[in-house]
């Protein structure tokens, strides 16, 4: 737990003796977001680390069930479902930084799964495309969702689908990190 010290005159609701204010650390000082209590602060890590626990070991296990992992499976499905892409366009969509998706992309064709075509005007844009291995690979691979959450939330009602598809959605943008100024969507 971190310290922010404040020179008041008087400790205000919240503050320690000596003005020291009780925080998570989450915040920058001076943002003005409020302070994340420290029992919802550990059920907030407890969840998410649950939840890349839980997305780690699924990983693990398509990696064990048809040889590639969640990623690449997530790519694959991407390029099956929208075509064609440019490496910065698929990097986008699967939300993975340009510089790992190379490596994701060269195991996958590797396998013979994905192939990689420069364009012929601009040299630097290198096109992905699925190839005929890839589209019967991709027709028989599962989900890249967690199977018992993909039954589970198939129990659930549109509306209750839609509400916890909503805060799922809340929370990562709670925890991404802002674009950098200049950046362009789509550059």
């Amino acid at each position: 737990m971190s310290e922010v010290r404040d020179r008041g005159p008087e400790p205000a609701a919240g503050q320690l003796s000596g003005g020291a204010v009780e925080r998570s650390g989450s915040f920058p000082q001076g943002t003005g977001l409020a302070i994340l209590g420290p029992i919802a602060e550990r059920r907030v890590l407890s969840a998410v680390r649950r939840i890349v626990h839980a997305v780690d070991l699924d990983s693990r296990r398509l990696l064990q069930q048809c040889n590639l992992t969640g990623p690449q499976l997530v790519c694959l499905h991407t390029l099956a479902e929208e075509g064609p892409l440019t490496a910065r366009a698929l990097a986008d969509r699967v939300h993975v930084n340009p510089s790992t998706l190379v490596g994701v992309l060269d195991r996958l064709e590797g396998k013979g799964l994905v192939e990689r075509r420069r364009d012929r005007k601009d040299r630097r844009s290198v096109s992905l495309k699925m190839t005929e291995r890839g589209e019967q690979f991709v027709r028989q691979a599962p989900s890249p969702l967690q199977a018992t959450l993909m039954v589970r939330l198939r129990e659930m009602n549109q509306e209750d689908q839609s509400r916890l598809a909503s805060a799922m959605e809340e929370v990562v943008a709670l925890m991404e990190a802002p674009e950098p100024a200049g950046k362009e969507e789509g550059t």
